[in-house]
């Protein structure tokens, strides 16, 4: 099981000004897929920007299937929405689940019917992912394990400063694009994730990511990362290289 962590630097500029204009940094996990290989469809989110943050996280995934199908600005949970969400977003229950599993590499979840359902070895799953084998049309929702507790959908994130604690907050990991027809899926969590500042957007929304305004991380050596954004607007990871942001514009 690998643990993972990402320190984040946010110069004092910024800080003030994301607050005073309500932006937050957003924090999505990848999973393989979609045009470009790489899907970020659930993003984690902070209420407060501070100096410091530190993400963490923790592969052991659990995985069910259900009947809940993407929808960009719901949630993943049935939590109403929260003061300050944008106006067209969506809560968007779990209608229906199978049993939560647990599941490792190179597994596959049987979902013979609602009530019937397995995990087990298959030779022909991926080493590095998950196979979901459904008769029934189902979506597919995987979880990360949250403080020894397994919730539907949720990454285990942390976000702090040495000033400022935020607290532990549960986010969204992934849900299938489309709901998935009878037969076999390949599920690839990658080593990467995303950051970026947006404004009005609470945890465990499902999104469309433009992915020419995210800052990605490679988290394959399992290395902690240290990174940061500088007072000109531009993300820097700890071996040097940098991409500029473009920074939102606030509405004043």
């Amino acid at each position: 099981m690998t643990s993972y962590q990402v320190t984040i630097h946010i110069a004092n500029n910024w800080v003030q000004e994301f607050d005073e204009n309500g932006y937050q940094l957003i924090m999505a996990k990848a999973v393989a897929g979609g045009p470009t290989g790489t899907i970020y469809n659930v993003v984690a989110s902070t209420g407060i920007v501070t100096g410091t943050m530190i993400v963490g996280w923790t592969d052991n995934y659990q995985m069910t299937g259900s009947t809940q199908t993407f929808q960009n600005g719901g949630t993943v949970n049935s939590v109403h929405p929260r003061d300050g969400r944008r106006p067209d977003a969506k809560t968007v229950e779990i209608t229906g689940l199978s049993a939560l599993e647990p599941i490792k590499f190179g597994q596959t979840y049987y979902l013979k019917s609602w009530s019937e359902y397995n995990v087990a070895t298959d030779p022909s799953d991926p080493p590095n992912g998950f196979g979901f084998k459904n008769t029934p049309p189902a979506s597919v929702v995987l979880t990360l394990d949250v403080g020894g507790e397994y919730t539907p959908g949720m990454l285990n994130l942390t976000m702090h400063s040495p000033t400022h604690q935020v607290g532990t907050d549960v986010q969204a990991v992934y849900i299938s694009p489309l709901e998935l027809p009878p037969g076999k899926a390949t599920i690839i969590p990658l080593p990467k994730v995303a950051f970026w500042f947006e404004a009005n957007l609470s945890t465990s929304t499902m999104v469309v990511v433009d992915q020419s305004t995210i800052f990605e991380v490679d988290m394959s050596d399992a290395k902690p990362k240290d990174i940061s954004y500088d007072e000109n607007g531009a993300w820097h990871n700890n071996s040097g290289k940098h991409i500029h942001y473009v920074r939102p514009k606030p509405e004043h």
